[in-house]
């Protein structure tokens, strides 16, 4: 993906910066530049280019790799947003799981003449915080529908336009 993107913006640098420098360290990364390499570069390339007009197709073939880069761009986004959404869901429940559980030890645990009042506040309040937890975690499920819903959109999209740029 980042060479997609850099194939997209290279050419047009090029087009309009007249010297491009391209900067290699030690570990083979190569740093394109607009300015001269730093010193930690190993191997440093200078070149130049004539700004030109772009002809329409070539302009064309640009607008359809920089939408096919967004698409994936988009679908990644989507991909990561379901992955972390569910492992924040997985954390709530867990939580609240915990959360319940030492609770429940706890009203287990008293003893005394008030211990039923007080294991009965304690359930009370046991309850008010998984509803708290449950709130969040509807929230979570929210998003990640939303998530699952923008990553199917981003597929049929990149189907469609694939489609498309076949039938050209």
């Amino acid at each position: 993906m980042r060479w997609t993107l850099l194939a997209l913006c290279l050419p047009l640098t090029f087009a309009h910066a007249g010297k491009i420098y391209v900067c290699k360290d030690a570990q083979g990364n190569t740093l394109y530049s607009q300015t001269p390499c730093p010193e930690k570069y190993n191997t440093k390339e200078e070149r130049t280019y004539e700004a030109t007009a772009l002809d329409e197709s070539v302009a064309q073939d640009r607008a359809v790799m920089a939408d096919e880069v967004s698409r994936n761009n988009d679908r990644l986004q989507a991909e990561r947003d379901i992955k972390n959404t569910e492992k924040t869901i997985r954390r709530l429940e867990q939580e609240r799981d915990s959360m319940l559980e030492e609770q429940r030890r706890l009203a287990d645990s008293l003893g005394g003449a008030n211990a039923r009042s007080r294991a009965e506040d304690i359930y009370k309040q046991a309850m008010k915080k998984q509803a708290e937890y449950d709130l969040k975690i509807e929230k979570q499920v929210e998003a990640l529908k939303g998530a699952h819903s923008r990553l199917t959109e981003s597929r049929k999209s990149s189907v469609s336009t694939s489609e498309d740029n076949e039938a050209r």
